[in-house]
């Protein structure tokens, strides 16, 4: 698991850093987060703007 956020050109375009953190911890634990249910490897993000989950898996249907 890397623990470093990675570096996206995308956070450029934010002023605000709440706006900023939310993009950098959505795109490492898209890359580095894994079911704790089932232990797939990979969780599915969710679109924009739903309410409480933003990850889920696509193996056992756990939203997180």
């Amino acid at each position: 698991m890397n623990l470093n956020f990675p570096e996206l050109a995308a956070v450029g375009r934010y002023k605000n850093s709440s706006q900023k953190i939310r993009v950098l911890s959505e795109a490492w634990a898209e890359r580095n987060l894994f079911c704790p249910v089932c232990g797939n490897p990979h969780l599915g993000h969710y679109g924009a703007n739903r309410p409480v989950a933003d990850f889920f898996c696509e193996n056992c249907s756990s939203d997180f």
